[in-house]
Protein backbone atom coordinates (compact mmCIF):
# COMPACT_ATOMS: atom_id res chain seq x y z
CA UNK A 1 0.00 0.00 0.00
CA UNK A 2 1.28 3.49 -0.85
CA UNK A 3 0.67 5.91 1.98
CA UNK A 4 1.43 9.62 1.85
CA UNK A 5 2.22 11.85 4.78
CA UNK A 6 2.76 15.60 4.86
CA UNK A 7 3.17 18.34 7.39
CA UNK A 8 1.79 21.74 6.37
CA UNK A 9 0.93 20.31 2.94
CA UNK A 10 -2.21 20.15 0.81
CA UNK A 11 -3.83 17.19 -0.89
CA UNK A 12 -2.93 18.76 -4.23
CA UNK A 13 0.79 18.41 -3.45
CA UNK A 14 0.31 14.63 -3.61
CA UNK A 15 -2.12 14.56 -6.54
CA UNK A 16 0.13 12.79 -9.06
CA UNK A 17 1.65 10.25 -6.67
CA UNK A 18 -1.02 7.50 -6.85
CA UNK A 19 -1.53 7.00 -3.13
CA UNK A 20 -3.91 4.60 -1.42
CA UNK A 21 -4.11 6.74 1.72
CA UNK A 22 -3.00 10.22 2.72
CA UNK A 23 -2.29 11.58 6.18
CA UNK A 24 -1.94 15.36 6.57
CA UNK A 25 -0.96 17.35 9.63
CA UNK A 26 -1.10 21.10 10.06
CA UNK A 27 0.02 23.58 12.69
CA UNK A 28 -2.93 22.98 15.00
CA UNK A 29 -3.01 19.17 14.83
CA UNK A 30 0.07 18.58 17.03
CA UNK A 31 1.03 15.84 14.57
CA UNK A 32 -1.97 13.72 15.57
CA UNK A 33 -2.21 12.28 12.05
CA UNK A 34 1.43 11.16 12.19
CA UNK A 35 0.77 9.49 15.55
CA UNK A 36 -2.27 7.67 14.17
CA UNK A 37 -0.32 6.58 11.09
CA UNK A 38 2.56 5.23 13.19
CA UNK A 39 0.15 3.50 15.61
CA UNK A 40 -1.58 1.31 13.08
CA UNK A 41 -1.95 3.06 9.77
CA UNK A 42 1.42 1.87 8.52
CA UNK A 43 2.08 -1.86 8.03
CA UNK A 44 4.70 -4.24 6.71
CA UNK A 45 5.51 -3.76 2.99
CA UNK A 46 3.81 -0.34 2.90
CA UNK A 47 5.60 2.51 1.17
CA UNK A 48 5.46 5.83 2.98
CA UNK A 49 5.68 8.69 0.48
CA UNK A 50 6.86 12.04 1.82
CA UNK A 51 7.92 15.19 0.00
CA UNK A 52 10.70 16.06 2.44
CA UNK A 53 12.33 14.44 5.47
CA UNK A 54 11.23 17.52 7.39
CA UNK A 55 7.63 16.41 6.99
CA UNK A 56 8.27 13.55 9.43
CA UNK A 57 9.95 15.59 12.16
CA UNK A 58 12.82 17.94 12.84
CA UNK A 59 16.24 17.46 14.36
CA UNK A 60 17.12 14.23 16.11
CA UNK A 61 13.53 12.98 16.04
CA UNK A 62 13.72 12.37 12.26
CA UNK A 63 16.10 9.42 12.72
CA UNK A 64 13.96 7.95 15.52
CA UNK A 65 10.79 8.10 13.43
CA UNK A 66 12.54 6.67 10.36
CA UNK A 67 13.82 3.79 12.52
CA UNK A 68 10.29 3.06 13.80
CA UNK A 69 8.97 3.01 10.22
CA UNK A 70 11.67 0.67 8.92
CA UNK A 71 11.35 -1.63 11.96
CA UNK A 72 7.70 -2.08 11.00
CA UNK A 73 8.84 -3.31 7.58
CA UNK A 74 7.73 -0.24 5.68
CA UNK A 75 9.93 1.76 3.37
CA UNK A 76 10.22 5.52 2.96
CA UNK A 77 10.10 7.15 -0.45
CA UNK A 78 11.05 10.81 -0.63
CA UNK A 79 9.42 12.27 -3.71
CA UNK A 80 11.39 15.38 -4.57
CA UNK A 81 9.63 15.97 -7.88
CA UNK A 82 6.49 17.69 -6.76
CA UNK A 83 4.96 20.88 -8.04
CA UNK A 84 5.04 23.57 -5.47
CA UNK A 85 1.74 25.42 -5.38
CA UNK A 86 1.85 28.91 -6.78
CA UNK A 87 2.09 31.50 -4.09
CA UNK A 88 0.63 34.94 -4.45
CA UNK A 89 3.20 37.63 -4.88
CA UNK A 90 3.92 40.84 -6.64
CA UNK A 91 3.18 41.09 -10.31
CA UNK A 92 6.30 40.78 -12.45
CA UNK A 93 7.89 44.07 -13.32
CA UNK A 94 7.86 45.44 -16.83
CA UNK A 95 10.09 43.66 -19.35
CA UNK A 96 10.97 46.10 -22.13
CA UNK A 97 10.51 44.86 -25.69
CA UNK A 98 13.86 46.45 -26.65
CA UNK A 99 16.04 46.55 -23.56
CA UNK A 100 19.10 48.00 -25.33
CA UNK A 101 17.07 50.86 -26.81
CA UNK A 102 15.57 51.82 -23.46
CA UNK A 103 18.98 51.62 -21.76
CA UNK A 104 20.46 54.01 -24.36
CA UNK A 105 17.50 56.38 -24.14
CA UNK A 106 17.62 56.40 -20.33
CA UNK A 107 21.38 56.95 -20.15
CA UNK A 108 21.38 59.60 -22.91
CA UNK A 109 20.94 62.79 -20.91
CA UNK A 110 19.93 64.67 -24.08
CA UNK A 111 16.71 62.61 -24.19
CA UNK A 112 13.97 64.33 -22.22
CA UNK A 113 13.30 62.17 -19.09
CA UNK A 114 9.49 62.33 -19.17
CA UNK A 115 9.58 61.35 -22.86
CA UNK A 116 11.52 58.16 -22.04
CA UNK A 117 9.19 57.37 -19.13
CA UNK A 118 6.14 57.89 -21.38
CA UNK A 119 7.67 55.52 -23.98
CA UNK A 120 8.21 52.93 -21.24
CA UNK A 121 4.54 53.23 -20.24
CA UNK A 122 3.50 52.76 -23.88
CA UNK A 123 5.81 49.76 -24.17
CA UNK A 124 4.15 48.19 -21.14
CA UNK A 125 0.68 48.96 -22.48
CA UNK A 126 -0.40 51.23 -19.62
CA UNK A 127 -1.71 54.78 -19.67
CA UNK A 128 0.84 57.49 -18.93
CA UNK A 129 -0.98 58.77 -15.85
CA UNK A 130 0.93 60.67 -13.19
CA UNK A 131 1.03 57.57 -10.96
CA UNK A 132 2.25 55.32 -13.79
CA UNK A 133 4.87 57.88 -14.82
CA UNK A 134 6.20 57.90 -11.26
CA UNK A 135 6.16 54.09 -11.12
CA UNK A 136 7.96 53.69 -14.45
CA UNK A 137 10.54 56.32 -13.57
CA UNK A 138 11.38 54.19 -10.52
CA UNK A 139 11.51 51.05 -12.66
CA UNK A 140 13.84 52.71 -15.16
CA UNK A 141 16.07 53.91 -12.30
CA UNK A 142 16.14 50.44 -10.78
CA UNK A 143 16.81 48.73 -14.09
CA UNK A 144 19.35 51.12 -15.64
CA UNK A 145 20.53 53.33 -12.78
CA UNK A 146 19.79 56.97 -12.13
CA UNK A 147 20.15 59.49 -14.93
CA UNK A 148 23.26 61.63 -14.56
CA UNK A 149 24.95 64.18 -16.72
CA UNK A 150 28.40 62.96 -17.73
Amino acid sequence: MRIGYGYKRREGDFADLRLDRLWLDGEGTERSERKAMLNGGLRKNDVLVILSRGDLAHGKAINDIERVITERGATIEINTVFRSRARPGPKPEWEPTDDARFRLMWKDITEHGPYVVRKACEDAGVDATEANMKLFRSRLNRRYGTRKAT
